[in-house]
């Protein structure tokens, strides 16, 4: 069973709950998992381009559960979606080739590929991948949860207060 803990050591009581890091058995390894809003914050795109770009592209890293659960983004995703939107507003091109660019850019031996016989593309994925850490670091303290579903109606409310 994975134990939930924070890299500044708060108790997983006092946990905003925008982010939380794994901790798996046996490994020292961290996993994050980011909230659909605090990486809109980060990248500075809007909230519903980001969840219309993931709900029509595959993209690794993408935890997508059932409907009315908000999706949670694995920083590898986050750094692919970062360069696919930097690829698409400077080369002019589609998101949906951008992130496939973008996620082929990522995963390549030395983070470039060749464009035909002539031409290279390549990135610097580690300063990207520093870049996106510090927004999105940012951005999880501005960020609160969005609430999802109805929000509670006074007869609910006082139906729990009275019994």
């Amino acid at each position: 069973m994975p134990r939930i803990a924070h890299a500044s050591g708060m108790e997983p009581s006092t946990l905003t709950p925008v982010i939380a890091r794994i901790i798996f058995r046996n490994t020292e390894e961290y996993l994050p998992f980011y909230d659909l809003s605090a990486v809109a914050q980060a990248l500075d795109i809007q909230y519903r381009q980001l969840d219309n770009m993931l709900s029509r592209n595959d993209l690794a890293g993408v935890e997508r559960k059932k409907r009315g659960v908000t999706r949670r983004l694995t920083t590898d995703a986050v750094v692919v979606i970062h360069l696919a939107w930097e690829l698409a507003s400077g080369l002019k091109m589609s998101i949906g080739d951008a992130l496939q660019l973008a996620a082929d850019l990522e995963r390549a031996p030395g983070h470039d590929l060749a464009i035909g016989r002539f031409a290279t593309l390549r990135v610097d994925v580690s300063a990207l991948r520093a870049s996106t850490l510090e927004r999105l670091n940012t951005a999880v303290e501005l960020v609160g949860r969005r609430r999802r579903g109805r929000p509670v109606g006074q007869a609910t409310m006082r139906s729990v207060r009275d019994g």
